[in-house]
C-alpha cells in the first residue's frame, strides 16, 4: 500500500505527525506491505517508522539529484550517494 507520509507538496521533507497511527490502521485493514511516499528525502527521519513500514517510495529526491548534476558521471555519483544514504536508513525498516 502506498501511504502518504505528509500533507502538502512532494519533495518538501518532514512527515505528518499522525503517520504512525495511519500505518497501524493500514496494517489492521490489509496484509499488504506498507510503503511511505510523498515528501521522502535524505533528511526524512525514517528510523521513526521502524516496524511500521516495509519500504519507501522516493521520487522528487531522485529527480533533484539528477537535475543537480552537470553530466552523466555526476548524475551517477549523486544517485549512488543518495541510494547509499537511503539504504543505510532503511536497514531497520520492515517487520519488527
Amino acid at each position: 500500500l502506498y501511504v502518504v507520509a505528509r500533507l502538502g507538496v512532494t519533495g518538501r521533507g518532514g512527515g505528518d505527525p499522525g503517520i504512525e497511527s495511519m500505518l497501524e490502521r493500514c496494517r489492521s485493514l490489509s496484509p499488504l506491505p506498507r510503503c511511505l511516499g510523498f515528501g521522502i528525502d535524505p533528511e526524512t527521519p525514517l528510523e521513526r517508522y521502524r516496524g511500521l513500514a516495509e519500504g519507501v517510495v522516493v521520487g522528487s529526491a531522485l529527480l533533484e539529484a539528477m537535475l543537480g548534476a552537470r553530466d552523466a558521471s555526476g548524475r551517477e555519483r549523486l544517485l549512488r550517494t543518495l541510494a547509499r544514504g537511503f539504504r543505510e536508513k532503511l536497514g531497520g525498516l520492515g517487520p519488527a
